[in-house]
C-alpha cells in the first residue's frame, strides 16, 4: 500500500460539499483512481465530513464495509482540544504572562524566585524573554 499525491487543482469555488466532492471526482477519473481508493482523509468540518457518503458511494468502499473509509485528521482533532483548553483557561494564561514578565524585570524579584526554587530543591530555569512564543507554542 502507498500512498501518494495525485494532483493539485486550484479551487476557488465555494467549498461546498457538493464543488469538493465534484472536483475529487474529477481528479479520480483522470487518474483512472476510482475503484482504487481505500481510505480518505479530512479535518472535521462539515462540508468535507458531507462529502464521504458520495465518495464511499462512488468508490464503492467495499473493504471492512468502508467503516474506515473516512479517516478524520488526528492533527486537526488535536488542534481543536488544545483550543478548547486553551479557552478554558481564559485569561489565566494571560495572567502567567505578566508574572513572568515581572519577574524578567525586577532583579530583586529574580533573586526571590531563584531562592524559592532553590529551597525547594527545584531546578532553575531561564524563561523565554519573547513571550509571543508561548502562546505559539502552547497553541500548536
Amino acid at each position: 500500500m502507498h500512498k501518494r499525491v495525485l494532483a493539485f487543482r486550484e479551487f476557488n469555488d465555494r467549498h461546498t460539499a457538493d464543488n469538493i466532492y465534484i472536483l475529487i471526482e474529477r481528479i479520480l477519473i483522470e487518474y483512472n483512481m476510482i475503484d482504487k481508493v481505500f481510505v480518505v482523509g479530512f479535518d472535521n468540518a462539515s462540508n468535507n465530513t458531507a462529502v464521504i457518503p458520495r465518495l464511499r458511494e462512488l468508490c464503492g468502499a467495499s473493504t471492512l464495509m468502508g467503516r474506515f473509509f473516512h479517516q478524520r485528521c488526528a492533527c486537526h482533532i488535536l488542534n481543536l482540544c488544545v483550543q478548547d483548553g486553551l479557552a478554558a483557561l481564559g485569561n489565566a494564561l494571560e495572567v502567567l504572562k505578566g508574572g513572568i514578565k515581572l519577574i524578567w524585570a525586577s532583579t530583586p524579584l529574580k533573586m526571590q524566585w531563584r531562592q524559592y526554587l532553590k529551597d525547594r530543591r527545584v531546578n532553575y530555569c531561564v524563561f523565554p524573554k519573547d513571550l509571543s512564543i508561548v502562546g505559539i507554542v502552547l497553541i500548536i
